[in-house]
């Protein structure tokens, strides 16, 4: 469904508002109804609200595509990652700062910034570097936060994504039973 023709507040649920613009009082009572259940189920789902979600989710829908269409594993992956760093690219100019904030704000996160890194603190007396017993800090951490984060976010997606094709797959070949192809 697009969210920009579902209602958007409670207010917008009563049928009578629907049938006063058109729309069948018992059609618009069924649907009113079903769409405040999914609203008020304890496993609501809303959609990702940061900059280029919907690129992101267009670029799963070719990736479920390509799936159904047997590309191979490896081929899906090379182009979902380098789309995906496309769009993370055009969308945040590469700062994964600015994505993690979007990301943050988008689930209404109210924790207190980190404190600072020991890796880059005076060691005590004052002067010197990293102590020696301690690696220096790399500069891939920045990658590697904003790899965490885009699976945190998109892996979940992908598997329902996945799991959603397979079932459909499996219920065209019961439904046919000639494994999906008519003879």
């Amino acid at each position: 469904m697009c969210a920009d023709i579902l209602p958007s507040r409670t207010s917008q649920l009563d049928p009578q508002l629907w049938a006063a613009a058109g729309y069948d009082l018992e059609d618009a009572t069924r649907y009113c109804t079903a769409h405040q259940a999914a609203m008020n189920h304890p496993n609501l789902h809303v959609q990702i609200r940061i900059r280029g979600a919907s690129k992101f989710v267009t670029l799963f829908g070719q990736w479920a595509d390509g799936v159904m269409r047997n590309v191979t594993p490896a081929a899906l992956a090379a182009t979902a990652q380098q789309r995906g760093w496309d769009i993370l690219n055009a969308s945040f100019s590469g700062d994964t700062n600015a994505l993690r904030l979007d990301y943050w704000s988008s689930i209404n996160r109210q924790l207190p910034p980190p404190p600072p890194s020991p890796w880059f603190a005076p060691p005590p007396g004052g002067q010197g570097n990293v102590p020696s017993s301690q690696p220096a800090p790399s500069d891939g951490g920045s990658v590697n936060q904003t790899l965490v984060i885009t699976l945190a976010v998109i892996l979940p997606v992908c598997a329902a994504l996945i799991l959603g094709i397979v079932l459909y797959r499996c219920a065209v070949e019961c439904a046919w039973g000639c494994g999906g192809r008519r003879t």
